[in-house]
Parts: C-alpha cells; structure tokens; sequence
C-alpha cells in the first residue's frame, strides 16, 4: 500500500501517477488492507486515477475499512451518513456512532466533530457544550487546527464550562491560525485589532492575518481587508477600488457570520446602503448553508468557531422576505421556508422565528400555538432569550399545550431576564408586582425590573415605571415629574395606555406639564386610533363639551362613546346610556337603551351607572317597575364607592331614618355636591336628623350650595338676609341679590319675593310695577297661587 502512496503523492523518486497509486491500493485493499481500502474509497470521491467518481462504491469500501477498525474511514462513513451520500439514509444517529467509534481511537478530525455535534445537539445526542469542549480539546491537542480554533472560541466566550479567558483564547487561535486555518487567522486578526487577550492594539497585525484569512476565500477576512483599504487603516493606503475588490467573494464554502452582510445593510463600514446586495449576499451565504457540508468528505463538518450570536444567513434572507427589504417581494411563505431551514439545523433565532410564524399564522402555517411553543422550547433549550420569554408566556397562560404554570412561566421569564431580554425582565417585574409563580409580593424588585426593562426601551415596563413614581410605589418617591417622563418615553413609542395617561396629565396640568386641554386631545386621540376605550371615553367627552379645540359635536362624541362601549368600558356605556335618555347625537330618546346601557356599566362597578340605574328603579323608567327598595340598593352600592348623588339619593331614600339620611347628606355635601348641601342646610335649620338647631351652620351650607347655582339654596339665603338669621345682618339688598338669581332659574317664591319688591320699590330697587307684574306672571305660570293673587290685586 505504501507504494501507492508513493505513486499519489510523487514521493521516493517516483513519478506522481495516480493509475498507479490506485493499482497499488486495489492490489493492497483486496488482499485486506484497511488503510488501503479506506484510500480506495477516497480515491472514488474524486474520481481519481481512472476511477469513475461512485459515491456507493466510496461507501462500500469506507465500511470494508471501517469494519476492521480503521478510525478514518469509521469517520469517513460517518460523513458519508450525515450527509445521506453513497445510497446511505441521511442519518445523523448513524453519523454520530461512526465519530464515536474513530474518535474513541484517538481520530483528531472524528474528535471535533464529535464535538460539533454535542454543540449542535445533531444525532440524538444532547446540546452540550461541556461535551463539546472536552472533544475539541482532544482534537485540538493533536494539532487539529479546526479544533484549536473553536477551543478558542469557548475560552473567548466563556462556553462549555470553560472560563472567559481572552489570553488563553489567543493562544489557541494562533496554534491554529500558523496551521493556516482562515477562520482562526480572522479571529487572530480581530483579536489584534480590539488588543484582546494580552495582545497589543494592532491594526497592521491585524490586517496581516485578515489577508491570510482573505486569501483563503475567507468572507469576514475579506470584508474587514476591504473594510481597511477603505479606510486606510492598519499600514494600507486608502484605496476604494482595493476596497471594493476585497468586499466579499463569497470563494469558500461553508455558513459565514452576518458581521459582513451588515455593512451593506445598514450602510457601514464603507459600504453603501444597499439592501438588493445584501439580499444577494444572503442567499449566497444561504445556499451554502443548506448544502453545509460540502467539505465533509474529507471530514470537514462546518465549524462552529465563529461564536454564538450572529444571525446566520438562512435566517437573515427569511428576515427580509418577511420584511420586504432589499428589493424582496414582502413573501411570508418564502420566509417561513427560510426559516425552518435554518431552524432544523438548529438554528436558535430561526426556531424562534418560525415558533412565531405558527402562533400568528403566518406565511400559510396553519395557527398552531402548540407547533409554536415546541419551536419556542427548542430555541429556548439553545439560551434563545426572546423565545425563553415566549415559553415563560405559554406557561402564564396555558397556551399550546402547556400546563398553566406560573412557577414554570417565572423561572423562563427569569432566564430570558438575566440575558438582558427586556421584555422578560419586565413579565418578571409583573410577576413580583402580583407575587406570581411562588414570588413574594414585590413592588421594589417589580420596580427594578421595570426599570432593567425601560432602560432598554420597552415601552410596556416605561409605562410601569411611570405609573410607579405616580403613586409612589416599590420604594420610590412620589414624583410626577418622573412618571410624566416615562410616560412620554412610552407614549411615544406608541403604548396607548402611556398615550392616555399623558393625555390625562396634560388635562389636568400634573407633573410639570401646563394646563393643556389641546395636548391632551392630541394624546387622547392617538391612544384611541389604536382602539384604546378609555381614551375613546375622554375623547368623546371632549366632542360632547367641545373642549380641547374639538367643535362641540354629540354625533362625534356617541360614536366614540360606542366604540369605548362595545369593549365593555364602564364609563363609555354609562354615557352610552346618558345619550339614549338625553336622546343626543342623532340617537332615538330611548330609555329602554338608556337602561340597558346603564345595567352594563352598573354591572361592572361603575358607581354613576349605578346611581343612573337607581335612579329609573325609583322612577319606573326604561321599561323597569318602580321600586323604591331596588333604586335603595343601587344607590347603596354607588354610594359606598363614594359617589356624591348617589349619597345624596341614598339619604333621600331613607325617610324612616333621618340620622342615616342625614350622615349620607353630610358625605355628598362634603363632596360639593350642592342639593346634599342646601338638603343639609334645611336639616341644620330645623334640628332634624339627631342635628341640633343652628341657624349659622344652616346658613354656611346654604352659602356653599348657592354659589353653585343651587336655586332652592339661593333663596334661602335671601331669607335669611332679609331676615339678619344665621348670624347674618339684616340686609334686604342681599336678599334681593339671592332672591334674583333664584328667580332667574325659574324659583317661583323668588319670582314673587322679586315682584313683591318691585311692586313697593323696596331692597334698592325702584317702585316698578311693569317689572313687578312680569315676576308675578313668571310664578303664576307655573302655578304659584300668591302669585295669582297678586295679580288679581294689581288687576292683571
């Protein structure tokens, strides 16, 4: 067999012809050689010395070898499954117990990619980058230079149980890169250029070992060389047309990372901006990745030395189809395909992607949350962060399968969390808010999450924080200055609830903000294009008082009022409700809708839809009978929350029991409300209700209610005046200043009051019986009997 060595390679004098070469390995390999039947096997790859290329007769002779225990064909067969080459099944089990059986006698190539596919999880086996260190290490320690390469990687990024360590990380990258390996030559150069691992900041050794790299068809080499040339760095001239030469070849095979299709991308590192060249790049790069395996007849499975989180191509060209970029038709069937080739080739991001693609129904997937959450689970297995957060969400609300589980869903938000994911740091924060999944009740550690996760941007988690400094929760201070800010922050990313908030501080004036009836429409407005019903409620509020620049339009405030209803928001059916008894906004007067408006809204707690529905019971309105015991009981219930009519309804729906009516006139009138206060005025005045009699109390609540406009409140002090009670001086001209602005409201005894006065011309008024007879006429028109005859006296 050496013979035909000697013939392949021209060694020993002889001359290199490989019909020789393989006359010699037929002669050695029928006589048993294993080593020669291996070289056979070669030999048929290729179609070397007059061999036709037969992949099934490689096959045959891989397996003659392999069955005698020669470790490089026991690899070479391994290859030969993986990749379902020579008639073989492609059958990465098959694979993998082949690497096995070389490796375990010492095969260095049959080792690293043993370790491969431990990273990958390939074959049945586990992803397990311990596993895989300890492989690389046994290869790499033969000299592998592949190997040597990806031991780097794991001390670069700290994998596989190994420590960080950049110094140790240089170290094998150089072992491997003086053996030529381009990828281990890139990462020399790029650990030259950052002065990584107790390197010097080099940017001339660095662009030495990019060319090195760059020569062998390395495409991040000859990205980072161009990248150079462009801009003259690392001891280069600057030179485009260099520049541009060097910017990728795309020459040698196998997955490359995305660092240099980003330059076109996003316009940088002297590229233009151009999203059809990085889409062609893409699908290059794409294509080589589904063929993968190009090299491994040889044993060259594709390296993983690159380092975890780039986006592989497959991945980026289904990014772009989704996305409609770079001169792609917007394709989601085309994206879902990329995806799940990257995806069942492990490809964590594409996993997710593709999870995702089948919780939305996308891109002709059927809507299946349980083919999402098995996508989800295997990125997630990966340390995908966004798809642990996903997994954390299946388990808080029982999707796809999943067990509702809230301690599961804390423990996947927790992981995605201490990754940086902000979208799990802030499911984590209103996990500890409302002590969930075995968490203590929180704020100060929601409250920190939040923050992790307003930092980054995530709107949701701004918002949070926001309403956490409005109220002063989770430690922090009260401060609606800083609410305020958060709650920009997020508005103006787009959060509808944020969009309202700020709305209502700009309504009202808080947290620094001017008093701004504009501003807050304007927010208001955007929250409710996005469907948000209580920003619809306000808005229609708005139209219906035209405030906020808005025209005073019922027709526009109902139709926001419905759409806020039709979501079930309390105070849009309450309004609802208003506008169908008040019969507005080109609605039918129906009292029938008004109640059954006001039932929704009352059913949900909301004390004014309470009060209105009271109201009707009393009444025998809306098509309900009337009674007194049913219009008690929804009084009761808005009034326990507060609200002041129905406090004050309450206390009028009590007669048997002046002391509780009095107590729940008391907490309407202390509310403003101003017929609780001319009600609690009249029980002062007459020691009712346990009250003692007192005049001067009497008169404060009669004051309080008649610069309200309460018109019975407003001639009640007249009296008083006219008659110095109450602690008041006698004093006709103020009686008739109150007496005027109750008859102006159509109060029949201050209609005659004001005529008496005019009629003798008494409290500053002149003698005029014209005016005297009209106020007379007012009261007589509503029936007032002094009234009458007072113009029967004047002979009207």
């Amino acid at each position: 067999m050496s013979f035909g060595v000697c013939y392949e390679s021209g060694w020993g004098g002889l001359p290199q012809d490989e019909r020789a070469a393989v006359e010699r390995y037929r002669t050695a390999a029928e006589q048993g050689d294993a080593e020669a039947q291996n070289n056979m096997g070669r030999c048929y790859v290729n179609g070397e010395g007059g061999l036709p290329q037969d992949e099934r007769a490689t096959v045959e002779w891989y397996r003659t070898a392999a069955d005698q225990g020669d470790a490089e064909a026991q690899f070479n067969l391994g290859v030969c499954y993986k990749n379902g080459e020579g008639g073989l099944p492609q059958d990465e089990r098959a694979a993998v117990e082949w690497y096995r059986t070389a490796a375990d006698q010492g095969d260095a190539e049959a080792q690293f990619n043993l370790g491969v596919s431990y990273k990958n999880g390939w074959g049945g086996l586990p992803q397990d980058e311990g596993a895989a260190v300890e492989w690389f290490r046994k290869a790499a320690d033969q000299g592998f230079a592949a190997a040597q390469n990806n031991l780097g990687v794991g001390y670069k990024n700290g994998e596989g149980g190994l420590p960080q360590d950049e110094r140790a990380a240089v170290e094998w990258f150089r072992k491997a890169a003086e053996q030529g390996n381009a990828h281990a030559q890139y990462n020399l150069g790029v650990s030259y250029k950052n002065g990584e691992g107790g390197l010097p900041q080099d940017t001339r050794a660095a662009v030495e070992w990019y060319r090195k790299a760059a020569e062998q068809g390395d495409a991040e080499a000859q990205f980072n060389l161009g990248v150079s040339y462009k801009n003259g760095k690392g001891g280069l001239p600057q030179d485009e047309r260099a520049a541009v030469e060097w910017y990728p070849q795309g020459r040698r095979p196998g997955i490359r990372s995305a660092q240099n299709l980003r330059g076109y991308k996003n316009g940088e590192g002297g590229l233009p901006q151009d999203e059809r060249a990085a889409v062609e790049w893409y699908r290059k790069a794409a294509d080589q990745g589904r063929r993968g395996a190009d090299e491994a007849r040889r044993g060259r499975v594709v390296s993983q030395g690159r380092g975890a989180g780039k986006r592989t191509r497959a991945v980026q060209l289904g990014v772009c189809y989704k996305n409609g970029e770079g001169g792609l038709p917007q394709d989601e069937r085309a994206a879902v395909e990329w995806y799940r080739t990257a995806a069942d080739q492990g490809d964590a991001e594409a996993q997710f992607n593709l999870g995702v693609s089948y919780k939305n129904g996308w891109g002709g997937l059927p809507q299946d949350e349980g083919a999402a959450v098995e996508w989800f689970r295997k990125a997630a297995d990966q340390g995908f962060a966004a798809a642990q957060n996903n997994l954390g969400v299946g388990y808080k609300n029982g999707e796809g399968g999943l067990p509702q589980d809230e301690r599961a869903a804390v423990e996947w938000f927790r992981k995605a969390a201490e990754q940086g994911n902000a979208h799990a740091q802030y499911n984590l924060g209103v996990s500890y808010k409302n002590g969930e999944g075995g968490l203590p009740q929180d704020t100060r550690a929601a409250v920190e999450w939040y923050r992790k996760a307003a930092e980054q941007g995530d709107a949701e988690a701004q918002f949070n924080l926001g309403v956490s400094y409005k109220n002063g929760k989770g430690g922090l201070p009260q401060d609606e200055r800083a609410a305020v800010e958060w709650f920009r922050k997020a508005a103006e990313q787009g959060d509808a609830e944020a969009q309202f908030n700020l709305g209502v501080c700009y309504k009202n004036g808080e947290g620094g903000l001017p008093q701004d009836e504009r501003a807050a429409v304007e927010w208001y407005r955007k929250a409710a294009d996005q469907g948000f019903a209580a920003a619809q409620n306000n808005l229609g509020v708005c139209y219906e008082d035209g405030s906020g620049g808005l025209p005073q339009d019922e027709r526009a405030a109902v139709e926001w009022f419905r759409k806020a209803a039709d979501q079930g928001f309390a105070a849009a059916q309450n309004n609802l409700g208003v506008s169908y008894k008040n019969g507005k906004g080109g609605l039918p007067q129906d009292e029938r809708a008004a109640v059954e408006w006001y039932r929704k809204a009352a059913d949900q707690g909301l004390a004014a839809a309470q009060n209105n529905l009271g109201v009707r019971y009393k009444n025998g309105e809306g098509g309900l009978p009337q009674d007194e015991r049913a219009a008690v009981e929804w009084y009761r219930k808005a009034a326990e929350q507060g609200d002041a009519e129905a406090q004050f309804n309450l206390g009028g729906g009590l007669p048997q029991d002046e002391r509780a009516a009095v107590e729940w006139f008391r907490k309407a009138a202390e509310q403003g409300l101003a017929a609780a206060q001319y009600n609690l005025g009249v029980r002062y005045k007459n020691g009712e209700g346990g009250l003692p009699q007192d005049e001067r109390a009497a008169v404060e609540w009669f004051r309080k209610a008649a610069e309200q406009g309460d018109a019975n409140a407003q001639f009640l002090l007249g009296v008083c005046y006219l008659k110095g009670e109450g602690g008041l001086p006698q004093d006709e001209r103020a009686a008739v200043e109150w007496f005027q602005k109750a008859a102006e409201q159509r109060y029949a005894a201050a209609q005659v009051y004001l005529g008496c006065y005019y009629e003798n011309g008494w409290g500053g008024l002149p003698q005029d019986e014209r005016a005297a007879v009209e106020w007379y006429r007012k009261a007589a028109d509503q029936g007032f009997a002094a009234a009458q005859s007072s113009l029967e006296r004047l002979g009207c």
